[in-house]
Formats: C-alpha cells, sequence, structure tokens
C-alpha cells in the first residue's frame, strides 16, 4: 500500500510579521508511526489561508501500517523578536487534562491527503467576510454562522428601515436570500461570489428551531450593527429613522475590515486599505511604552465628553482631548468598553457584539483613527474588555440564538435537565457580575472571545486589554436555583 498523506494547516488568523516562522511537532517517528516518546519536527510554509490571513502548512507521509492509530501534533511559532512560543493554546477536551495539542486517527487513503487544522482566531473567517483570490477579479463573500440546533438557517437582508421585525416585516424584497448549508460541527455558511456587490448591505439569520419556530438573529461576528440610538422596536415593524435604533437587536453590517473611512464622515472621500492608513502610525521621536510599569493610565469614557448636550460624546471628542491629555503626562490611555451594547449611553458593560465598535461613538474607522492619532502622539491605547456576561438585552444577539429550550441556549452556561428545576431558569449559572454567565466548556464560546480580542490588537493596533471582572470568570459561579 502506498504511504499515507496528511496536511496540517495552522492559521494563525491575523495578518502581520509577528509570527515570522512556524514548525510542526507530533508524535510519529521519522518512518510515520506512533511514538509517545520523542515528537518528530517539520518545518512549515507560510501561505495564504482562504480568509486572506496568514497560514503555515506542512505535508507528512505515514506509514499505512499505522492507519487507526491516534496521534497528537501542535506548533511551535517564532516570533519578530526571536521568541519562540507554543502555538496551541487550547486545551484538550478532557477535565482531567491541561494538554494543549490536537489530536487525530490516522484514515485510510481516500486519494486526497487527510487534513488536519488548527485557527488561532476566527475574526476574519465568520460571520460576513470576503475571502481571498489569487488575482484582481472580485472576491467571494462567505456568510458563517454557528447554530448546532437550527433546523434551517438563511440570510436576509433588510431595507430601509434597518430593521427586520418578529414577523418579517423589513426584509428587503428585492435582494434574494441565501440558503446556508451546515457542516459537522454545527456550522452554517453561504457563499456568493462578489464581496463588493454586498458592501454596505443590511442584514439577519433567519433560524428556524427545530421544532419549526422562527427567529430573527444578529451576526454574534458582526463588524457594525445599524443605528446608534435607543429605540429597540422590540420585534415589531419599525417605521422611523434609521439612526434613532438602537444597533444591538438591529440589522447586521457587511463592512471590508481593511476598508479605513475617513473619520469625521466624508462622503467624498474614499476609504484608505489598512496598510496605507497605518503606515505612519508611529513617530520614531515619540515612541509608545510597552512596559506596564512604564504606564501612566488615563481611564477614558467616550460617552461621557459631551456633557453639555444630551448626547453621547464620540471619537470626534476623545480626538479634540488628546492635546490636554499629552499635556498633562498621559501615556496610555484606558477606554471603558467600546464593542456595540444597548442604547446610545452607556459605560459599554452590557456588550451585545464583541468585534462591532459601538456605533453612537463613530465605530469601526473612528476607533481606528483615535488609535492612530494616540500612537503619533507616543500615547498607547487600552481597551476594557468584557468576558464574564453577555448583555442583559441579548433576545436578537446570544441569547436563545437556535432553540428555545433552556440546556440548548449554545451561548449560556446551563446545567440540566430542566425538569431539575421548580423554575427552569434555574438550571441558568450566575456569574455575580451583571448576568448569566457564558458556556466556557464550549470551543465556540471561547473562539468568540479569543477572536474578539485578537481582533483588537490585529485589526485596531490595540496595545493592551484591561479584562473586566475575571473573578466572574473562574470562581464566582453560582447555580441560578440555589447559589450553590
Amino acid at each position: 500500500m502506498a504511504p499515507l498523506p496528511v496536511r496540517f494547516e495552522y492559521a494563525l488568523g491575523t495578518r502581520g510579521d509577528a509570527i515570522t516562522a512556524a514548525t510542526l511537532l507530533g508524535s510519529w517517528d521519522d518512518g510515520g508511526r506512533p511514538s509517545a516518546d520523542a515528537w518528530r519536527a517539520h518545518p512549515m510554509r507560510r501561505e495564504t489561508a482562504a480568509d486572506g490571513s496568514d497560514a503555515f502548512v506542512a505535508e507528512v507521509s505515514f506509514d499505512d501500517v499505522s492507519a487507526g492509530a491516534d496521534f497528537a501534533w501542535g506548533v511551535v511559532v517564532e516570533h519578530d523578536d526571536g521568541a519562540r512560543s507554543w502555538g496551541i493554546p487550547a486545551e484538550v477536551g478532557d477535565l482531567g487534562s491541561t494538554a494543549q495539542e490536537r489530536a487525530f486517527k490516522l484514515r485510510t487513503s481516500n486519494g486526497a491527503p487527510q487534513r488536519e487544522a488548527y485557527r488561532l482566531t476566527h475574526h476574519r473567517a465568520r460571520g460576513a467576510r470576503a475571502l481571498a483570490t489569487p488575482d484582481a477579479g472580485p472576491r467571494p463573500i462567505r456568510f458563517a454562522a454557528w447554530a448546532p440546533n437550527a433546523r434551517s438557517v438563511e440570510v436576509v437582508f433588510g431595507g430601509v428601515s434597518g430593521y427586520i421585525a418578529d414577523d418579517g416585516d423589513g426584509i428587503d424584497p428585492a435582494l434574494a436570500l441565501l440558503e446556508m448549508t451546515r457542516d459537522e460541527h454545527g456550522m452554517w455558511s453561504a457563499l456568493d461570489e462578489d464581496f463588493d456587490a454586498y458592501a454596505g448591505s443590511r442584514y439577519m439569520y433567519r433560524v428556524t428551531f427545530e421544532d419549526g419556530q422562527v427567529a430573527y438573529r444578529t451576526d454574534m461576528y458582526s463588524l457594525a450593527q445599524v443605528g446608534g440610538g435607543d429605540v429597540d422596536p422590540g420585534g415589531r415593524p419599525y417605521r422611523g429613522d434609521v439612526a434613532a435604533l438602537d444597533g444591538s437587536p438591529s440589522c447586521s453590517v457587511v463592512l471590508d475590515p481593511d476598508a479605513v473611512e475617513a473619520f469625521p464622515p466624508d462622503p467624498a472621500a474614499a476609504a484608505q486599505p489598512s496598510n496605507a492608513f497605518w503606515a505612519d502610525e508611529v513617530d520614531p521621536v515619540r515612541p509608545v511604552a510597552r512596559r506596564v510599569e512604564d504606564l501612566v493610565i488615563y481611564e477614558l469614557h467616550v460617552g461621557a465628553l459631551a456633557p453639555q448636550t444630551q448626547a453621547a460624546g464620540t471619537f470626534a471628542d476623545a480626538l479634540a482631548l488628546l492635546p490636554h491629555l499629552e499635556a498633562l503626562g498621559v501615556n496610555a490611555v484606558e477606554l471603558l468598553p467600546m464593542f456595540e451594547f444597548n442604547g446610545s449611553r452607556s459605560w459599554g458593560y452590557g456588550a451585545s457584539h464583541l468585534l462591532a465598535i459601538e456605533k453612537s461613538a463613530g465605530g469601526r474607522s473612528a476607533l481606528k483613527h483615535f488609535v492612530k492619532a494616540c500612537h503619533q502622539r507616543g500615547i498607547a491605547v487600552l481597551m476594557d474588555v468584557v468576558y464574564n456576561h453577555y448583555t442583559e438585552d441579548a433576545s436578537r444577539s446570544a441569547w436563545r440564538y437556535d432553540s428555545a429550550a433552556d440546556k440548548d441556549n449554545i451561548y449560556f452556561w446551563y446545567e440540566g435537565p430542566a425538569s431539575r428545576y421548580a423554575d427552569p431558569t434555574g438550571g441558568y449559572v450566575d456569574n455575580v457580575s451583571s448576568g448569566w454567565a457564558p458556556r466556557y466548556h464550549d470551543a465556540h464560546v471561547r473562539e468568540l472571545f479569543v477572536s474578539s480580542a485578537a481582533m483588537l490588537l490585529d485589526e485596531f493596533h490595540i496595545d493592551g486589554l484591561r479584562v473586566d471582572q475575571t473573578t466572574s470568570i473562574h470562581a464566582y459561579n453560582a447555580l441560578h436555583a440555589d447559589g450553590t
């Protein structure tokens, strides 16, 4: 029999030169047979993944007598400063183990190499994202949403109202829906041929539950939400001002993460590619501090920067404040959470979408302009992030995303069955912060938080994160029914 080829793919999900090389390590010997004692090393070559992010790949031939055997593998990465580190931060799915490695069973060949893949972050791969192309032709678009309990999922597009009601009112009849297909992990996806044709489109996922119930859900990997106001139609048809809408329950928006719009907005100005926008980010004369012990931190709530009005402050106000902060001797600004939150006047600790930047403050491009302006002055930018709960009003985002059953509430931690509790909600886990705990034991939930954090560094050049209430993640969890 012929050797059994396996293709290993290690996708960073980011762009840039922070990781310069990677080496595959695996539990096999030089002949491709199981070896528990010494892992074999293979250099990996750099490639571009389907989403345009960086990846490293290697092919290994295994002895056909090893078909059916179990193997483990991992990756060592080399950083731009020459340091090396283990590249698989995810632990194995075993409560009794803290091993950080991947596992697979070697299959007999079907003519194509067996594929084993690991992705560090998914912020460029899920949601509505453009795919890379080898030429200058149109970039395809892929919509991807996790809904493992759903009977079906479709992409539907909103019209001028920017809001789709529970009965479907607000769907643009001129735009054809996209039917999504499910993979073995409960990830639904749909492809179309031209991303640019969808840019700016408003969309939601129409999710059909197992019991036939239909629900409209926003994209948990949304890059932007419609509206920067306070109006929540509550599932009813809406005919008002789009700008007045609360973004959290409204349509998600297709955006190119690598296009930076002018700020303040200028319809006559073309968007800049990210690499051009960031080209003059750093002033060598005023380097940004990198050590925590060197930071003089100013905590900034952007929404509080317009006290003379009833409106929330924006990044325009924050940019105007920078000369004052510089004169104070501040060398780091810590932003209160800026992910999409309910309403327009919030501290941000009830985020609904962990990759979308709050529209009322100016959105994604505005944050990039703020970070760049800070860096040009030698000021680091930190941001509060909230990964210990979801917003209490998550009815169109994380809450019951694809099922009405509490035990199948995919983003929330529930200890079932529901019949154990006099009140079915008793099975949820409180975290003593401001809501029920995320379902941390599911890899998809952890991947959402990891992708959110990685996006801030990769796309926004944020220098550091202040993680909110970590004790609510590892120490405070208690059963809602009785506090145990």
